[in-house]
């Protein structure tokens, strides 16, 4: 069964799971000449998927107070 948890409350959702936000982080592009002709621009990184935005203050709170950056693992 495939699904989502929040990663705050660890809730379970089956998939698909309408009205959960799901944070991303942009990787930036690769500057090199051969990465560019191939396609290699960068992309995207799950950070988190929340079920509420409570969840989603939360996790934020951590992230500010400790300090720390990137996915909550």
């Amino acid at each position: 069964m495939t699904g989502a948890q929040c990663d705050s409350c660890r809730k379970f959702a089956v998939a698909p799971s309408e009205g959960w936000l799901i944070l991303f982080q942009v990787q930036p592009a690769a500057s090199s000449l051969m990465s560019m002709i191939g396609g290699g621009g960068g992309g995207t990184e799950v950070i988190g998927t929340f079920c509420s935005p409570k969840c989603v203050a939360e996790h934020a709170y951590v992230m500010a107070v400790t300090g720390s950056t990137g996915s909550p693992a």
